[in-house]
């Protein structure tokens, strides 16, 4: 069939108009989605307060998570009255940092708490907490069990309790931001960010009497901290939660963890422990994520690696998921599809609009041919039967 001059420009108009709405709408979705970030950060080669400026800036910035004006409350672990070098404690550089960047951000409080197991004046005092969080300029609060600071909180339909009592400090804060230090636990295997928030409800003991891991997997879900660090700078590899000895092995693993994910975030730092390996081996991390409280494959997340000793990377751009790297990786190297804070940013904004100076090219051809087209067809005379 003869391809006629209006076909031709039909078919060009159509090819080009096709890529440049191509290259617009990319373009378009990725300026309206605006910049997206790591699953989970891991900051290491640095001091712990190093460490845990460069995990939040590298997902995003305190000012992602803290407004001006806001409250908010950090759940720390200062339970037991041991010093930090024991490992049952969060660091007190870590929270020290982060409630200087709260302050920062333009917070109108920062309060710090716990529901402490051992005396409260002994845990503030042992734990150095206290005085780390007054000289950052924050606030820190001890708690244990009066009634009239807790509010009663619905859990699922189904599960052992109808409800539970959460303290109404973490009810009415703005932001609530989970620090937990990485240790073993005689009944959890482990306690990360998910066992870290049984410190703010009232009634432990109801836990432990009924489904221990199931509950901290229900309560995970009525409880959503904005963000999780969590502090692997010392982690206590036996003898926990408490340490009571005092001669438990401690491990300098030198990281801080930092993510949204409260699964992910615990499914990573499980893999710091050898007898762990994975967050599937630990029973209430299964359960939360069969919950679907979030993702327990660390594989499938979007993981960066940054050294604290350099200036922190800005957000990245969703680069294809990967293998994740080694915990026990201390440099930056890192198996394809994991972000570092030297890696190269995924130009998938930029990539759209190649289409739009393709798409003129191939217009301005289409019509220099169509034209040429046009100037060799035979001329028409008066007499129809004759061609020159």
């Amino acid at each position: 069939m003869e391809l006629t001059r209006r076909d031709f420009l039909k078919m060009v108009s159509y090819a080009g108009g096709s890529l440049y709405g191509a290259g617009w709408l990319r373009g378009t979705r990725a300026l309206w989605a605006g910049p997206s970030y790591p699953d989970l950060v891991v900051a290491q080669q640095g001091s712990p307060a190093e460490m845990t400026r460069a995990a939040v800036q590298a997902l995003g910035g305190i000012e992602r998570f803290v407004k001006p004006g806001q409250k908010v409350v950090i759940k720390a672990n200062f339970s037991w009255a041991n010093p930090p070098k024991l490992a049952t404690s969060t660091n007190p550089e870590v929270v020290a940092a982060l409630v200087q960047l709260c302050k920062q951000a333009g917070a109108r409080r920062t309060v710090v708490l716990d529901h402490v197991i051992d005396g409260l004046e002994a845990c503030l005092r042992e734990t150095e907490m206290r005085a780390a969080v007054l000289a950052a300029g924050g606030e820190i609060r001890g708690y244990q069990e009066e009634a009239s600071q807790y509010q009663e909180t619905n859990l699922e339909p189904g599960v052992p309790l109808r409800s539970v009592q959460v303290l109404k400090e973490v009810k009415e804060a703005d932001v609530l931001i989970n620090v937990p230090i990485a240790k073993h636990h005689s009944s959890t295997r482990l306690t990360l960010s998910m066992k870290n928030l049984m410190g703010v409800i009232r009634d432990r003991g109801a836990f432990h009497a009924r489904d221990l891991s199931g509950l901290i997997a229900e309560l995970s879900r009525v409880v959503r901290p904005n963000l999780i660090l969590i502090d692997a700078v010392r982690i206590l590899m036996d003898g926990g939660p408490e340490n009571r000895s005092g001669t438990a092995p401690v491990a300098q693993a030198n990281k801080v963890i930092a993510s949204t994910d409260p699964v992910a975030a615990d499914s990573y730092a499980a893999t710091l422990f050898p007898k762990v390996l994975e967050g599937k081996n630990v029973s209430h991390i299964l359960k939360a994520y069969q919950l679907r409280v979030g993702e327990i494959d660390i594989n499938k997340l979007q993981i960066m690696l940054v050294n604290a000793q350099e200036v922190a990377p800005p957000p990245v751009t969703s680069p294809p998921a990967g293998k994740a790297p080694s915990p026990g990786d201390e440099g930056l190297a890192a198996p394809p599809g994991t972000t570092t804070a030297i890696g190269t940013p995924d130009l998938g904004v930029y990539r759209g609009y190649v289409y739009v100076p393709a798409a003129g090219i191939l217009a301005g051809l289409g019509l220099i041919i169509a034209r040429r087209i046009w100037l060799s067809r035979p001329k028409r005379l008066a007499n129809p039967g004759e061609n020159v």
